[in-house]
């Protein structure tokens, strides 16, 4: 992570690790301080004004460096967190349909971009932080403490090794259950989606109080693994708070026995309280780091999967002349295509019949690479379609409708260019006169008929030659189903297409009819 944010994130990164190195010495310097107001008081000639403007002038100047290292910090991880969602954006945007179907389900990339980089950047960046903390406030406040007296600076070494070892200890298994957890709330988006994506059905079919059981399931589950974490990290703070317990009162029985014995005077016992902050504080920090780190492991294997993700080699067809199946058979989710051979040409329409079951739609999500696992070839001209995919060349409707929030012209143009003559002649076509009325209104608020014509339009605009068709004329009325039928008769693009419910004579539209075995 480090090494991506090293070259995407440079000038804060720089910032950031200047800003912690001179903060961490802020304890030391005021450690100084106390030492020097000692020092100066026992000064007869000494004047309250001078030692007040001193005092000031340090307090000031270490505010003004805690609050200037907290806001590049601030900002140097907001940044690496708007550019690692950016990265993997980008990678998934890369990755084949088949990669994103079996690797990364919606609900994944959901967690990756709500939960899991937030808590990377949060705990992985906090804990390099305390890291450089640790290392320049020990370093500083060894010094000092061992120019006072080196038997505390031990005694300091021995409690602070027991509080790393059993934080050692602890953060491993922090570091499974974390991702545990995370993962677990991956099952939790599965079935909230499951009930709440489609609220009247939730509502009439009463899906909430059907799928309680695996909610609660799922619930219990993430409830196991954040107590298990949370109870983890508790033995880490009590053992933490124990040692700390510990130094402040041997500090002070070593300190009363060295003021005893005259080997030690007050203000160099002030002096080292302030120096022993200097190192158990980042010590006691080394614990959340160890803890921090060890919680984000898991995570930050993955998601380095993603930030140095290269290019597949896969390239997409520019065009194509036909499209041949050689004896092609797959089993997909309990579906099964037989032995199949067929060839498709260019500019021609051909209708995919078959039984329920006879895996019609998984026919299609061959053809545009959802599934990449299958018995026999299928060629794009001559080259494989494995490595020559028709994504780059092929519009897509599905019997599910998908229509993103704005203006039925908004969902046609689907963030490309706007032409508007080609735009014209989309609409006409798919709503004849009404396109005018409709073009300006809102996705919610169209009908069902209304909806599915508008993503046949949207795919029709995309201007691409193989138009892949699933299904949706299964919940139209006929007036819509025909109407379909009329746009894909008059289209010049290729049409595979699964329809239901088809006339003789509508099948007469088709240039082919191809059975599924």
């Amino acid at each position: 992570m480090l090494k991506f944010l090293r070259k995407n994130n440079k000038k804060y990164l720089f910032l950031w690790l200047i800003a912690t190195i001179l903060f961490a010495s802020y304890r030391p310097v005021f450690s100084l301080l106390v030492l020097f107001d000692s020092d100066y008081i026992k000064n007869e000639n000494g004047t309250f004004f001078y030692l007040f403007f001193v005092n000031l002038l340090v307090l000031g100047s270490i505010v003004g460096m805690n609050f200037i290292s907290q806001f590049i910090k601030n900002r140097f991880f907001a940044t690496s967190l708007e550019k690692m969602n950016e990265q993997m954006y980008k990678t998934f945007q890369r990755f084949s349909l088949s990669e994103l179907v079996e690797k990364y389900p919606t609900s994944k990339i959901i967690k990756i971009f709500t939960t899991d980089n937030p808590l990377v950047v949060s705990n992985y960046l906090g804990s390099i932080e305390s890291l450089l903390y640790f290392v320049c406030s020990f370093f500083l406040g060894s010094i000092v403490i061992l120019n006072i007296d080196w038997r505390i600076w031990v005694f300091l070494v021995v409690i602070t090794c027991i509080s790393f070892g059993v934080t050692k200890f602890f953060a491993e298994k922090i570091a499974q259950t974390q991702k545990r957890y995370n993962d677990s709330q991956e099952g939790i988006i599965h079935v909230l989606q499951d009930v709440f994506e489609q609220v009247a059905v939730m509502k009439i079919f009463g899906i909430g109080k059907r799928l309680s059981k695996r909610f609660h399931t799922e619930n219990e589950e993430m409830s196991h693994h954040f107590f298990k974490n949370r109870h983890y990290q508790s033995v880490i703070e009590v053992v933490n708070d124990a040692c700390l317990w510990s130094i402040q009162v041997g500090l002070l029985l070593i300190g009363f026995l060295l003021i005893s014995r005259k080997e030690l005077d007050f203000a160099e016992l002030l002096a080292i309280t302030q120096s022993v902050e200097t190192i158990t504080t980042p010590i006691f920090w080394l614990s959340d780091i160890l803890t921090e780190l060890y919680a984000t492991k898991e995570i930050r294997k993955e998601n380095d999967v993603l930030l140095f993700s290269k290019n597949t080699k896969n390239t997409q067809a520019e065009s194509f002349e036909k499209i041949t199946l050689e004896n092609v058979s797959v089993n997909f989710q309990e579906k099964t295509i037989g032995e199949l051979s067929s060839v498709m040409e260019k500019g021609k329409k051909y209708l995919i019949t078959g039984k329920n079951g006879s895996g019609k739609s998984t026919l299609l999500k061959l053809l545009i690479s959802e599934i990449a696992s299958f018995e026999g070839d299928i060629k794009v001209d001559d080259v494989s379609l494995a490595t020559n995919n028709l994504n780059g060349i092929t519009g897509y409707v599905s019997q599910k409708v998908k229509l993103y929030k704005g203006s039925v012209e908004e969902n046609i143009i689907s963030f490309d260019k706007k032409n508007d003559d080609h735009l014209e002649k989309v609409g006409e076509l798919c709503f004849g006169e009404k396109f005018e009325q409709l073009r300006s209104k809102q996705a919610q608020e169209l009908s069902g008929g209304e909806s599915m014509l508008t993503t046949i339009a949207r795919a029709l605009y995309s201007d691409r030659e193989l138009l892949i068709v699933d299904e949706p004329t299964s919940a139209m009325d006929d007036e819509n189903t025909q109407k379909i039928l009329e746009i894909l008769s008059k289209t010049n693009k290729t049409v595979v297409a699964v329809l239901h419910h088809l006339t003789e004579k509508d099948k007469q539209l088709f240039d082919e009819v191809i059975e599924m075995p």
